[in-house]
Formats: C-alpha cells, structure tokens, sequence
C-alpha cells in the first residue's frame, strides 16, 4: 500500500500516512523501505528518526529533517531567522514555508521514524505541516507505537487533506515467520523452528529478524536441535527493545505497567472503568500502543518479562515516584495489601498515612502464610509513615511480639519506646500490654522501672481503674526483680487488700502465696483472676496460675497455664506462652512424669528459643531442665547443664534461687553433699531475703536436709523438715510436698545417692498380722493436734495395720504412711510406733 502511495506522491498527490504498531512490529523497516522506493522514484526524501535522548532539545527533529534537504549555509540563515520568529506560531509557519518551497519544486517524502520519542516543538510543527499538505506533493510519514492522533494530537484527526491513512502493522502468523526466516537465513527453514520463533518472537518480525542475524553471524544452522539458542536471541533481543521503549515512557504509563505486572493476570473492565474515575486511561492506551499491554475489555500485560525493565534508566527520585504512583493505582485497581506494599517498596518514606495502613495489612497477610520475616520488614516499613500515637503503639507491640523470637533486644526496645513515648490518649491499653509482654520475657527490672515512671506520669490524668493493671504489673516485675536493685524508681503502692480488679486479685493472690498466709483467701482470689481470662494481664494470670500451685491447687493451676498458653499465642505472646509450658512442665515433673516434663520444655524452647528469654528467666528454664534429667536417671546430662556458664545478668531475678537449686541437686547425687548444701542454703537465702517462705515455691529446707543426713548431722536435717513441715502446716497444706518429696528421695536412691533415713523415720516395715478390730476412739489431746489426714493414719496403724497395708487401705504409697507417721511422732513427741501406741492406748470399739 505505502508504496502504491509513494507512486502516488510521484504524480502529485498529498498525503498524510501514519504507521503504527508495538515494539518489534518493524515499524523502522517499513519506513526505511518507503523512503528508499520515494528515492527510486527520483522523489525528494527528508528522514529522521527519533531518539529518546533528545526528546527535551527543541526542533531536533525538524533540524535533522532539513539537514536532509539543505545545504549548511542555508540551514545557518535559517536559524538566525528562528531566533527573530516573535512567537513558536509564526516560526512553525516559517519552517513549514520552508519545506513547502521545496516541495513546488519536486514532490517531498517527509518521514519521521518513532515519533512518540520527538521532542514537543517538532511535535507541534508535525501537526502545523499536517494543515498545509493539501495545497502541494507532500507525503507527510510518521511511525509511532500508536495512531498518529495519540501522539500528534487532534490536529492530525481531519485536515484539509483529509483523514490520515493509518497503517497498524500486525504479528506475524507461523507459515509468514517462516517465510520471512527462510528468507533472511537463505535457507529453508523447519515447521517446528518456525512455530518456536513466532511464539518467542510473538511474530514481530525485527525480533525475528534478529534471530535470522545471530545465525547468520555464528553461521550456524536454524535447527530444530538450536531452539533453545532461539529463546535466547529472542528473550535478550526483547529486553533491549523494551528497556529503550519503557525509558521513555511517560511516569503514569511506566506506573501502571509497574501496576500491572505486580497484580499479575488480566485485568477485567473493572480495571478501564477505575483507570477512568482516576484519570488514568492516557497511561492504558499508551501501553496498549506501545504493545507493551494488550486487549481492550481485559486488558493485559503482552510478556511478563516486560516489568522487569519499569525502572531502566531512571534516577532515584524518578524510580520512588514511579513507585508510589504504581502503588496509588494499585489501591484505585483494588489490588491487596500484599501488591500494593510491593509496589511501594521503591519508596522510602511515602509520607502517606494510607502507606502504613498498606504495610501493616501486608504483615498480617505475610504472617497467615507462614512468612514471619517477611512481616517484620513490612511491619518495619510501615513505622517510617505518619499516623496516630495509639496505631503507631499497636504496630510497635506487634513488631515486638514477631522479633522476639530471634531479635529480643530490638522486640524489649519497641515495648519500651510504648511505655515511654506513647501513653497519651488512646493508647493507655497499649502502655499495659507493652509492660505486660516487657515482663514477660523476664527483665523485670527494667519493667519495674519504666512501669513506675509510666505510673508516675499518669496518676494525675488516668483513673485508678485505668492505673491498676499497670500498677500490678509493676508490683510483679518489683518481686520478681527482688530487693537488690541497680536503679530507683517510683515507689508503687503496696498491693490492695481489697482488690478492685482482677489484675490486682493476682497481685494479693501471689503476694499471700509466696508468704502461705491466708490460703482460703488465695484460692479465692486467683480463681477469680483464672475466671476473669482476657480482662487481666497475661502475667497477672500467670501469677494465679503459680499461687494456686503454692496452695495445692494443682489440677486448677495446670488449667490455668494450659488456657494462658493458649491465649497467649493466640495473642502472639510468645514469651508469656513459653513461661506458661515451663510451668507446666513444672507441675508434670512434680506428678512424677520426667520425660513429659522434658517433652514440653523442649516445647517451651521452640515456642521461644532459650537464647531470647532474658538471662535473669532462662536460669528458670536451666534449672527446670537440669531437675527433670536427674529424675529421668540422665545425670550426666544435668551435669553437663549445669556446668555451662552463666550469662551476664543470669543472677537478677528469682530464676537465680532456682539455678541454685538445680545445681545443688547436681552436687548431692555427684557425692558432693557439702557443696550441695552451700547451693542450697544459698537458695533459701535468696527466697527469703525476698520474703518468699513457702515450702511449695521451692523445698530448699528438704535438699538441705538431705545434704546434712549425708554429712551426717541428723539434727539439723530433722529441724530443717520440722520448720518446713511447720510453715506448711500453718499454711493448710501439710501434705503438699509429701509425695513430690518421696519421689525426689526415691529417684536420687535409684541412681545411687545412699541417704539415710532420719531417726524417728521407722524402717521399712515388717509384715505384721492384722489385729482386732481398729479402735474408733482417740485421746481428746491427740484428736486435737493432729489433721484428719493425719489421725486416719493413726486409727489404721492402732488398729494393727503394717504400713504397706494402710497405704493400700488409703490408696497411697507406703512412703506416704511413713510420711505421715513421722509427722504424727513429731506432733505428739514420741519415738515411734510403740511409743505412739502407749501414748494412744488401745480401745474398744469399731471403726
């Protein structure tokens, strides 16, 4: 057709012809071959192609054009004569004189290859040259990636010469590639390579084209056997043409091919009717005819490979704003947390509130996938953006909860930057929670701290309600910190005997526990806080959970760590759920169940690595560890345990008392039964100076007494039991440690510890005959010292039962009944069963 048109041109007619098509379409080739037939023709030829870079130099098209027709003399005139032009009217009027001269001469093939990259004054003097064609033999010949009217403008729509003729070049078909590759290859060329290049290619013929020249070059056949080479020529020859296209695109066309590419997929006419109401459907059709993006009603991208090159050759301010209006499109588009928080990648700080919004639901969706480090950098990105105090608190909690696992000290750093920078209005939930987790990981020091300083500050304009979870929380950290602290702080008030919440019922509950006073009234109130569940603190229910541990409650505390385990990683509170399984292990190894015990500290460790709880707690994991091995019978292991050195700060912090413990036991089955007890009374040393006496916390007095049975000093060993069997007494729990105890005795004798048994301890019994009927009647005096625990005891035995036969009567074991007895000898101050049958006396009667 063109060069029926140049024939045309020859005898005189005028023309305005555009060719259009995508990257790769050979546009430029069907330019060339025009002007070479106009030239054949003995036509006059003026062609210039454009270039990106000098798209911002005025009338570098035009000069190029007339450098064609003039000689450099000329051309110097001409240019003094543009300077003097009083406006770009007048002097786009003289150029196109220029070239209208020269056309009443001889007809003039005016042709400018790829004019989407012209600068805009010879822009603006192709479309004033598109008005004077009709009055003289002027084809007038522009390839672009779409119709002359998108890039010209309106004014190439009608002219006096009429409609311009627009060419749009298409892909080529398998059987045209094959003939066009036979052709430039002088070779015949295979239905299958054919097939290959036209889908590698998408039938743009310079693509093939290229194909046909890097074999040509390598002189190497085009083979079924070289189609991967083909892919390769074809793929490296698409990503330059789409590098030079992509550059010169303008910002919200690069934007939204950057759009398009992250969303994936086509788009439906959703996505034309939200480009519409957003002003964007410029930057479609740019795309569309560039062949960068296909189809009208679906439109979509031509080759996913083409995102890759959005940011070619642009600097960094250029790359960001490309990213962030990728990123506002994507939110026009509809297109999901997860897309859009990709798209601002390239943005450093978007400096939007909608921005952290982004990121932030990007974490959530990045963590329900599996992908934690993902979510800690969006959650991270999401901080750099405005937004209010109490979101701003929410995100540093939640970026605290993920980097706790392996990033401890950066996950405390955000719980402190809470409760120091951000307990204004709104964000009073976020101050607690923030001490809550604080603590939770074990530096109870530095939440006493920042807790009374927060509390401080607050008192004036925070209700006691608002105040009291913090206040508990700070009481706890104070306790668990001890007496012996680096920094003062806020004196907080002393934990209420009438608690006005279930944060302070904790409180009071533990407080009583660790003294055992007052055990009805701890069982009531920490199965108020139990009860209570979300409404008070983690740690203020774990601290329920431990003071019904101390009054014998087990089956209920175990509950109560089982529920906070759940909740807290529901919550993402790892560390306060690892604390909760370190206390059930606890209270599994106390039921005597070792290897469980050592199963759900394991447990505890992958929930959060021993290597994030905070020095002054993992001394709590340490020792739990080091117990439930030598009672597994695995001594060399707690040995090993033990023996690894201590981290700095390992000995702030009750955990300490328990190391101690941990590492006395060692000793005392090592047969080193002194420096046991120097570890053991260190231990009740340090409980004490914190006045925490009960027993149940942890029987120092009876591994103490156990080092001095093998020392020999059965005094001290006896009195040592009597003061523990005293405050449990007191305390209504006299049988609490009796069986955990006998265990403990019972697993150091299995792996070789001889300890002895105490003097009034009887030995193992003989079997004995089973006498009269039991007697019914007890002195009134022993009626009223001992429990009734204690006095079925003494019927059974009275009435002539062996201690295997009255453990079988109660249901226990027979190291119970001698439990039990020794007890009932210390109380009535005898010396044994037969003293403690002359006391009693035998009596009439049934039982």
């Amino acid at each position: 057709m063109l060069d029926e048109l140049v024939e045309g041109l020859g005898e005189g007619q005028s023309q305005i012809v555009g060719v259009s098509g995508p990257i790769g379409s050979g546009r430029s080739f069907v330019l060339r071959h025009t002007v070479s037939r106009a030239q054949s023709l003995g036509v006059g030829v003026s062609f210039a192609p454009c270039a990106p870079s000098e798209s911002a130099i005025p009338y570098s098209v035009v000069t190029r054009l007339l450098s064609d027709l003039l000689p450099p003399g000329r051309i110097a005139d001409l240019a003094v004569s543009c300077e003097q032009a009083p406006n770009p009217t007048d002097l786009n009027a003289l150029l196109c004189r220029e070239f209208t001269a020269l056309a009443a001469r001889r007809p003039l093939l005016i042709a400018v290859d790829d004019l989407h990259w012209a600068d805009r004054w010879s822009l603006r003097w192709f479309a004033e040259m598109a008005q004077q064609v009709r009055d003289y033999p002027i084809m007038l010949l522009g390839s672009a990636h779409g119709p002359l009217v998108r890039v010209v403008g309106a004014d190439c729509s009608a002219t006096p010469a009429g409609v311009p003729t627009q060419l749009r070049l298409r892909a080529l078909a398998v059987p045209e590639a094959r003939e066009l590759l036979a052709g430039l290859t002088g070779k015949p060329v295979e239905e299958e390579v054919a097939r290959a290049a036209t889908q590698a290619s998408m039938g743009r013929p310079a693509v093939l084209a290229a194909v046909a020249a890097h074999f040509n070059a390598a002189d190497l056949p085009l083979i079924p056997a070289r189609l991967t080479e083909v892919y390769e020529v074809a793929r490296a020859d698409w990503t330059g043409r789409v590098a030079r296209v992509v550059r010169t695109l303008p910002l919200e066309a690069a934007a939204l091919l950057r759009t398009m590419a992250a969303g994936g997929g086509r788009f439906g006419l959703a996505m034309v009717t939200a480009l519409e109401r957003a002003g964007a459907l410029d930057a479609l059709g740019a795309l569309s005819g560039a062949g960068l993006v296909v189809g009208t009603t679906a439109p979509r991208l031509a080759c996913p490979g083409f995102a890759v090159d959005a940011f070619a050759g642009r600097d960094a301010a250029d790359r960001a704003a490309l990213s962030m209006r990728a990123a506002e499109l994507g939110r026009v588009l509809e297109m999901g947390a997860l897309t859009v928080a990709e798209l601002l990648g390239g943005v450093p700080v978007a400096g939007q509130q909608w921005a952290g919004e982004v990121f932030a639901a990007a974490a959530t969706c990045l963590l329900r996938e599996g992908k934690r480090d993902a979510a800690i950098t969006a959650l991270r990105r999401a901080l750099r953006e405005p937004m209010t105090d109490p979101v701003r608190s929410r995100l540093l909690i939640r970026l605290a909860c993920l980097e706790v696992v392996d990033q401890p000290e950066a996950s405390d750093g955000r719980l402190r930057e809470v409760l120091v920078l951000h307990n204004g209005a709104g964000s009073w939930d976020s101050v607690v929670e923030a001490a809550d987790l604080l603590l939770s990981r074990g530096d109870a020091e530095t939440t006493r701290r920042l807790v009374s300083d927060a509390y401080r500050e607050s008192a004036g304009t925070r209700t006691a309600t608002e105040l009291s979870p913090l206040g508990a929380l700070g009481w706890l950290a104070q306790d668990e910190a001890g007496p012996d602290l680096e920094t003062p702080a806020t004196v907080l008030p002393s934990p209420a005997r009438t608690p006005v919440d279930a944060a302070e019922a904790a409180v009071l509950a533990w407080q009583l526990a660790t003294r055992a006073e007052d055990r009805p009234r701890v069982l009531e109130l920490a199965r108020l806080v139990l009860a209570e569940g979300d409404g008070a603190p983690l740690m203020c229910r774990f601290a329920a959970a431990r003071a019904l541990l101390c009054a014998d409650a087990v089956e209920e505390s175990a509950a109560g760590y089982e529920t906070l385990a759940h909740d807290a990683r529901r919550r993402g509170a790892r560390a306060a759920a690892a604390q909760a399984m370190l206390g059930q292990s606890g209270i599994i190894l106390r039921r005597g169940d070792p290897e469980q015990a050592l199963a759900v500290i394991e447990a505890a460790k992958r929930e959060l690595p021993l290597t994030s709880w905070h020095p002054a707690l993992a001394s709590r994991v340490t020792s739990a560890e080091i117990m439930a091995l030598i009672r597994s019978g695995q001594v060399d292991a707690a040995r090993k345990l033990a023996g690894r050195p201590d981290a700095q700060l390992a000995d702030r912090g009750v955990g300490w008392s328990l190391l101690l413990y941990a590492r006395a036991e060692v000793r005392l089955v090592a047969g080193q039964p002194e420096r046991a007890l120097v570890l053991f009374e260190e231990c009740g040393r340090v409980l004490l100076s914190r006045g925490w006496r009960n027993p149940v916390l942890l029987p120092w007095r009876f591994g103490a007494s156990l080092a001095h049975q093998l020392l020999g000093d059965t005094d001290r060993a006896m009195a040592l039991r009597a003061e523990e069997n005293a405050v449990l007494e007191r305390w209504g729990c006299g049988e609490a440690l009796d069986i955990p105890e006998e265990r403990s005795l019972a697993g150091f004798r299995a792996i070789g510890v001889d300890i002895p048994d105490l003097p009034d301890q009887p030995p193992p019994p003989r079997p004995e005959p089973v006498a009269a009927p039991v007697p019914a009647g007890l002195p009134l005096d022993v009626l009223a010292a001992l429990t009734p625990v204690e006095l079925e005891v003494v019927r059974l035995v009275v009435g002539g039962l062996a201690n295997g036969e009255a453990a079988a009567r109660l249901g226990v074991t027979r190291r119970t009944i001698e439990l039990r007895l020794t007890k009932v000898y210390r109380k009535l101050g005898v010396r044994g069963r037969d003293e403690l049958l002359g006391r009693v006396g035998p009596t009439t009667g049934g039982c």
